[in-house]
């Protein structure tokens, strides 16, 4: 049975394999319907972050107004931070009306980190493989799954490892 949204993806490759998972977003402050700022900013993908974040310094160009605030926890870390609403543009398309993000500071270049509150609602993958990453990402999410685990498994059934610890690993 066909979705009722059609399918948006993007993919981006990357060589050599980054550190990071870097593209840029749309952001728009909202007044009512319509449009009051926007702005394009570098936004690093963080399956980590529970939440989406975005700088001060973004906040302030966007002229977002604060609508709550929260508490926030790092690794090391916990502090109380302001919330804000807008629309974001992900780079397949997609438009995302009324996300809270934390307005915080940011470790990087970016100016946007995209947390598991947006990830979660499409598939996200990763490949690495000669010296390159294919990060992609799709919304809404496809019925069917990649296990890697699976994968793996029929392909040491083909390669004749079967209950095999490769030679590699030995010792390890």
């Amino acid at each position: 049975m066909p979705t009722k949204t059609p399918y948006r993806a993007f993919s981006l490759r990357i060589t050599p394999r980054p550190f990071d998972l870097m593209t840029t977003a749309e952001l728009f402050s909202m007044e009512g319907q319509q449009v009051k700022k926007r702005l394009t900013v570098k936004a690093v993908w963080d399956t980590g972050a529970t939440h989406s974040m975005i700088t001060q310094e973004t906040a302030q160009k966007l002229e977002l107004p604060v609508v709550d605030t929260g508490r926030v926890r790092g690794v090391n870390s916990s502090a109380i931070a302001d919330i804000a609403l807008l629309s974001i543009g992900l780079p397949n398309g997609v438009l995302l009306p009324d996300i809270r993000v934390i307005i915080s500071t940011l470790g990087g270049q970016e100016d946007m980190l995209i947390g598991m509150d947006i990830i979660r609602l499409g598939d996200f993958s990763i490949y690495n493989a000669n010296n390159e990453t294919l990060f992609s990402f799709a919304i809404p999410p496809f019925p069917e799954k990649i296990d890697l685990a699976e994968k793996s498994e029929t392909e040491n059934r083909k390669n004749g490892w079967m209950g095999i610890i490769p030679p590699q690993w030995d010792g390890v």
